[in-house]
C-alpha cells in the first residue's frame, strides 16, 4: 500500500522523459529511432550502476561513497537540465531531407 504514490510518481516521470523524443525529433519517423538511443542509455545506466555500487561497496565496505556518487551524478543531471539545456525543440533536417 505504501509503494503505491512512489510508483505513481515513478510512472508519471517516465511519460514525461518518453514525450521527449516526439519533442525534438525532426519528423514522425525518427521517434523511435531517438526513443530507442534513449532507452538504450537508460538500461545501460541500469545495467552499470549495480555493477559500480556492488565494486565500491565491495572495496570501502560503506554505502556513503556509492551514495555519494549516486548523489553527484543525480545533481549534474539536474543542473543539466536547469542551467545547460536552455530549450528543448525539434532537431532541424537538412534541406534534402524536407523535400
Amino acid at each position: 500500500m505504501a509503494g503505491r504514490p512512489a510508483g505513481r510518481r515513478s510512472a508519471s516521470a517516465a511519460a514525461d522523459i518518453w514525450s521527449l523524443p516526439a519533442d525534438v525529433a525532426p519528423a514522425d519517423r525518427h521517434v523511435a529511432s531517438i526513443g530507442g538511443n534513449q532507452n538504450f542509455a537508460s538500461n545501460f545506466a541500469g545495467i552499470v550502476s549495480p555493477i559500480m555500487i556492488g565494486v565500491l561497496v565491495d572495496r570501502t565496505s560503506s554505502f556513503t561513497v556509492p551514495l555519494t556518487v549516486i548523489s553527484g551524478v543525480a545533481l549534474l543531471g539536474a543542473f543539466t537540465y536547469a542551467v545547460i539545456l536552455k530549450r528543448v525543440e525539434p532537431i532541424g533536417l537538412p534541406a534534402q531531407e524536407r523535400a
